[in-house]
């Protein structure tokens, strides 16, 4: 009676914890076409899975689209070597797998391929690899480490990170890899989503050969308080930094001529605590003037009158509340010095200005049009020769 109970008690254990178990030739779904076999589906709840070489007496050459979609027991995968493309969302949401080597043989990876596989820590591409889909690998929370074959003629890997080969383009960094990055020197594009939902990622510095910041690129990454871009950036992508709730402060170089829908986010709530730092009548300045995203401007100034003090710079700003400030010189005060300003034109918006005689008043919405003024806060001396002098270019739209 013992031995009855005991045999019934290890097969109720084997059927209770089928993750133990290896996948076999019957658990997997196929197709046949042109004496090549593609996996179409998995059975399998096994957490230890070997696609067969052959099936139906024919190559395997591919995994279909979702073939092991939400296979979420899978924690070991071994793909066939004559596996050459592997299709959309075909891994998606295998959340237990935690390694991937990708057979030298592979040459095409789909769209969501991988996505949301929540355990996977490192990702090694072979070398016949030539297309990665740009969300192939999104969501992988895990993820610490891309590594490329040598002999990969179109990407490549430094530190832990996934390149095209001329490393010309970032095209994606591991999600949970934490700390600063430094972006190398040779890269002029940062990829769609290469940043997205980088959650450890401390701070960035990005290189002067940057032109271009891809859809996505930085969307939900944190917990970066700062992001300089650097002169010659052109392009920036659809929601590029939305979602970064930790970002404060952005500069934005008048280099830039193109910026996408909703850059820096769709709602209030998501740019409220951010300062986009801009140049006056710049294309960044134009679209975040339209909007309820605060900023500061940096208006392009040229001295042309001199006494001993200079102003280093002169930036009209408006915080979260919709209220305007101008501030003069580096350390960000609001210090007015006495300063002449000549204004070609436009709409100065929420400042207070002197005349000749030291009268302050209000300018609110008001066209100053080619005037000069003077602009000193109360505590400053009046003067009838300016500190420092500047001419100040302004577009069209109100700051």
């Amino acid at each position: 009676m013992k031995k009855i109970f005991l045999t019934v008690f290890v097969l109720a254990m084997l059927v209770s914890f089928p993750h133990y178990a290896h996948a076999d030739e019957q658990d997997f779904i196929y197709s046949v076409s042109d004496g090549e076999a593609t996996v179409t589906g998995c059975t399998s709840h096994a957490s230890d899975v070997t696609v067969p070489d052959i099936l139906g007496g024919c190559p395997v050459t591919a995994i279909g689209d979702g073939a092991f979609m939400y296979c979420d027991s899978m924690t070991y995968l071994t793909l066939p070597s004559g596996i050459r493309s592997i299709g959309q969302d075909a891994f998606r949401d295998c959340v237990s797998l935690a390694e991937l080597n990708l057979p030298d043989a592979v040459e095409t990876i789909g769209d969501g391929a991988f996505q949301s596989c929540s355990s996977l820590k490192r990702i090694h591409i072979g070398k016949s690899v030539s297309l990665i889909s740009d969300n192939a690998f999104l969501y992988c929370f895990s993820l610490t480490e891309y590594s490329v074959d040598d002999e990969n003629a179109s990407y490549a890997s430094s530190d832990g990170v996934l390149f095209d080969k001329d490393f010309d383009t970032l095209v994606s960094y591991p999600t949970a890899r934490y700390g600063a990055y430094t972006v190398p020197e040779t890269v002029s594009k940062i990829g769609r989503y290469a940043f997205l939902c980088c959650s450890s990622l401390t701070d960035i510095t990005l290189p002067n050969s940057l032109r271009e910041i891809g859809e996505y690129a930085f969307n939900a990454c944190g917990p970066i308080a700062a992001i300089t871009l650097p002169e010659g950036v052109e392009r920036i992508g659809n929601y590029a930094f939305g979602g970064s709730f930790t970002l404060q402060s952005i500069y934005v170089p008048d280099s830039v001529v193109y910026i996408g829908e909703d850059v820096f986010g769709t709602s209030f709530d998501e740019y409220c605590g951010l300062i986009v730092y801009c140049g006056a009548g710049a294309a960044v300045h134009r679209y975040v003037s339209g909007r309820d995203i605060p900023f500061e401007v940096m208006l392009k100034t040229t001295a042309i009158g001199g006494c001993e003090t200079n102003v280093d710079g002169i930036r009209a700003a408006r915080d979260a509340d919709g209220e305007y400030t101008l501030r003069v010189g580096a350390d960000e005060t609001e210090d007015l010095l006495c300063t002449l300003a000549e204004f070609d034109g436009g709409v100065f918006v929420g400042m207070r200005v002197a005349d000749e005689n030291g009268v302050m008043t209000d300018i609110d919405e008001t066209d100053i049009g080619g005037g000069k003024i003077f602009i000193w806060r109360d505590d400053i001396r009046p003067c009838t020769e300016p500190v420092n002098a500047a001419l100040l270019f302004y577009g069209t739209d109100d700051l």
